[in-house]
């Protein structure tokens, strides 16, 4: 898998491998490249992803498997509380209806995505349902949901084409700094955390509690 994250000052290239272990992940190459300048135009994907395809020809990167990283200003995150449901289905569609109802922009203009970061144990809900108490935190799943516009899509879709690539997703950073430091520091999980990413024309703040990003 070839993940690619671009702004207006680097591309950042990273290849990972499947480990031997299921679930896990192998690093295999890192590469920083300064982009031409302040007159590249993230705006033309063309541009863009024919630049993209001579930087990774110029490294002797195959990409195979292509993810891209979005923006964090060109996502919508937000962290629901709902009904612990086994059915995925019936999770994706109580998903959707709470988002719909919450976003900025019109749900048909919105790509939806989410991971449910936590449920409740089968002793809580059982603890819950004895004492008769009403519905907490405790017993609600915890559920991060991603909507980017369709047209943002689109676009990275565009510079992948562009760049002879096929974009298999595309990837938030704030997920990806989350599940990174989760990896990294795996002792986080009873802490409160504030995670700042500053960059040159813009600067992320996403927060963790009990190792869950809200």
């Amino acid at each position: 898998v070839t993940a690619l994250d671009i702004d207006q000052r680097m591309l950042r290239v990273v290849q990972v491998a499947t480990g031997k272990t299921p679930g896990s992940t192998r690093v295999k190459r890192v590469e920083v490249i300064p982009v031409p300048g302040e007159e590249f135009d993230l705006a033309n994907p063309q541009k863009v992803g024919e630049w993209i395809a001579r930087q990774l020809k110029s490294l002797h990167i195959s990409p195979g498997t292509v993810v891209m990283a979005a923006r964090r200003g060109e996502a919508v995150l937000k962290e629901l509380l709902l009904p612990p449901l086994k059915d995925a289905g019936e999770m994706a569609s109580m998903v959707h209806m709470r988002a719909a109802r919450e976003l900025p922009f019109p749900e048909k203009d919105a790509v939806i995505d989410f991971t449910v970061t936590k449920v409740p144990t089968k002793k809580e809900l059982q603890s819950a349902k004895k004492e008769a108490i009403p519905a907490t935190p405790d017993t609600k799943a915890h559920v991060v949901v991603a909507a980017v516009r369709r047209e943002t899509v689109n676009h990275y879709q565009a510079i992948a084409e562009a760049a002879g690539l096929t974009l298999t997703g595309l990837a938030l950073r704030p997920l990806a700094s989350f599940r990174a430091l989760k990896a990294c520091v795996p002792e986080i999980n009873g802490d409160a955390v504030a995670l700042i990413s500053v960059r040159r024309h813009e600067v992320d703040v996403d927060i963790l509690i009990d190792g869950r990003l809200v």
